[in-house]
């Protein structure tokens, strides 16, 4: 029913874990056609014990690729942002202090090298001072 639905829409945008719903042969069709977006294992009762505990595996073995492949972007959009921020402070360095791009990157390698502090680090405090 249309309450059912509601639940396991609210429940797979909040968790990174796949849902299970266990429902009649005359539901199965429906909730298959209806839940093709959200990730759902839909099983009809009566369930063996060995398919729900497949469908349990299956569950578990998702949300741990789902976990990792949302690390792994959470690094990438931060390796991003630290690209962004070094190009912004490039440019704020080739504009202020007239150096080339190849000497403004050596620059902000070096800063952070003597520094021991991130390039991000350094990129922001170059955007800082020169952007004013």
């Amino acid at each position: 029913d249309d309450d059912s639905l509601s639940f396991l829409r609210m429940v797979s945008e909040q968790s990174s874990c796949p849902s299970i719903l266990l429902t009649g042969s005359a539901n199965k069709a429906l909730f298959e056609k209806k839940l093709d977006d959200i990730m759902c294992i839909i099983l009809e009762r009566p369930c063996s014990k060995e398919a729900l505990t497949q469908a349990l595996k299956l569950c578990f073995i998702l949300k741990n690729k789902l976990e990792l492949q949302k690390a792994k972007l959470l690094k990438l959009e931060s390796q991003l942002e630290d690209q962004k921020l070094i190009f912004k402070a490039k440019i704020v360095l080739i504009q202020s202090q007239g150096l080339s791009e190849e000497q403004a990157h050596h620059y902000i390698e070096k800063q952070a090298m003597d520094k021991r502090c991130s390039k991000r680090e350094i990129a922001k405090k170059i955007i800082r001072l020169y952007s004013n």
